[in-house]
């Protein structure tokens, strides 16, 4: 079978996903050609081959989206978005694809939709429209972030989800599914030792300065790209193995909203401080999820009180392990290829 993989190319999430699927697509026999957008296209470019595309991306500062210049940059960028669309059209003319996959990356799925090609969708982002999503408070975010979800993805035939809770669907389109976990974290020895791990994006000096003053709590930051040990807090620039040690050893981990990262901290039973970027609704649905789960809490701002709340969160920690087992999506997509294709 002939494949179209999209990958959205904004964080590296859906790149590293992405490429796990592909491998195990063509350890099946199918022929997959990627189309990827920023760092993520040259990860993706590891496992299949890849066009590089153009593709919408957030402009983020001191641990919140800047609105109005992501706008405007993304106005800016919009004419490349459009001629790269004319391009898939194109090529899906001359050389149509048996199906589109897509990780909530629009071009292709857009693509799929206008020349009626099967279209499957595997992200986490469409728990908020495919699944009960009533754990989120109802508002102008949520209503803006189903209604952009939709328009990135129009229409798919079948929509695998990842979450770490067993959500009720809503579509019989959608299946939830336990979200991947690299090999390196399903191997490694879990410990607890005394430090908190912190890996945010718009980590800064100020912040340093505030976990300086907790003396008897030690810290490992990620996020200042240096090595350095200033009291308790040791700051490290980032080596994923060396990471991998110290999320398995850490006593709490704090962190944004990404999927990636907190389902790789769920999937070693640690606790878990959700601080996700401001204006960035998808990391905020999973802080909920993360709520509702109950292995861990979410902050809007991560301050020393927040601190507080969550070092007597850790204490009262006790893993509740889930009734109900996810499945995994590689039996999930080889079923959705054989139904759509036969």
């Amino acid at each position: 079978m002939r494949i179209w993989y999209g990958v959205n190319g904004e964080g590296m999430g859906h790149a590293m996903r992405s490429a796990e699927i592909i491998r195990w697509l063509r350890s099946q026999g199918h022929t997959v050609q990627g189309y990827a957008g920023g760092k993520g296209s040259e990860y993706v470019r590891s496992v299949a081959q890849v066009t590089k595309i153009p593709h919408l991306h957030f402009i983020i500062e001191k641990g919140k989206v800047q609105g109005v210049r992501t706008c405007i940059s993304n106005l800016v960028h919009f004419p490349f978005l459009i001629c790269s669309f004319g391009k898939r059209m194109y090529e899906g003319l001359v050389r149509r694809p048996d199906m589109i996959i897509t990780d909530y990356e629009p071009l292709t799925a857009w693509t799929a939709f206008l020349l009626r090609i099967p279209l499957v969708s595997i992200d986490n982002q469409h728990s908020i429209t495919d699944a009960d999503s009533s754990s989120i408070p109802s508002g102008v975010g949520k209503m803006s972030y189903q209604l952009f979800t939709r328009l990135m993805v129009p229409f798919p035939r079948k929509t695998l989800i990842f979450s770490f809770l067993p959500l009720a669907t809503i579509t019989p389109r959608a299946t939830i599914v336990a979200p991947m976990v690299k090999a390196s974290i399903q191997h490694v020895k879990k410990t607890r030792d005394n430090h908190f791990l912190l890996y945010l994006s718009g980590s800064n000096e100020l912040l340093v300065a505030q976990l300086r003053a907790f003396t008897r709590q030690s810290f490992i930051v990620y996020g200042l790209n240096r090595n350095e040990q200033l009291g308790n807090v040791a700051l490290k620039a980032f080596d994923a193995r060396a990471f991998v040690q110290d999320l398995a050893s850490c006593r709490g981990f704090i962190t944004n909203g990404g999927m990636t990262s907190l389902s790789e901290a769920l999937s070693l039973q640690k606790p878990i401080l959700c601080v996700p970027l401001q204006g960035q609704y998808e990391q905020i649905a999973n802080g909920h999820f993360l709520v509702q789960s109950k292995q861990g809490m979410m902050g809007e701002v991560l301050t020393p009180s927040v601190i507080n709340q969550f070092q007597t969160f850790v204490k009262n920690y006790r893993h509740s392990q889930q009734k109900e087992t996810l499945p995994s999506w590689k039996p999930i997509l080889k079923r959705t290829l054989k139904e759509l294709i036969s």
